[in-house]
């Protein structure tokens, strides 16, 4: 059949539109990400996900390393909450959320430790830590 298209190739997908004002040739992944916990909206900046391996070390009768695992741990990380005006309230202990990573990879996220920050010359933030939200949590 020589009207039939070629199949997709991975990386031939639609892009996603962009933003008003911004002109991306594809090639960088950049920006913010807008998250909800509970009902509320937030712009999240700055984040930061960090992915921890524990690592158990074997040695010979030398003290000689002669093996290794490197068991993966469940992921942390942060990020920084836009102050959108003054009831933006500081988003709870456990509140559930998801961000986004690279390959388009959902991680199901739970706040850790929220605070806020105040800055002479700059808007408020709330910074916050976050690790994984295990399913059921």
């Amino acid at each position: 059949m020589a009207d039939e298209e070629p199949p997709e190739e991975p990386g031939d997908e639609e892009p996603m539109p962009e933003p008003t004002g911004t002109h991306n040739d594809g090639g960088l992944v950049w920006g913010s990400q807008i998250i909800t916990i509970g009902a509320k909206t937030y712009v999240a900046d700055d984040i930061s996900v960090q992915f921890p391996v524990k690592e158990i070390t074997r040695t010979n009768e030398n003290d000689v390393e002669n093996g290794d695992v490197l068991i993966e741990g469940a992921f942390t990380g942060s990020a920084t909450l836009q102050v959108l005006n003054s009831t933006t309230p500081v988003p709870p202990v456990a509140g559930a959320f998801t961000i986004t990573s690279l390959n388009s990879v959902t991680l199901n996220c739970k706040v850790k430790e929220p605070g806020v920050k105040f800055g002479k010359g700059d808007e408020a933030k709330i910074p916050i830590t976050f690790k994984k939200r295990h399913a059921g949590s």
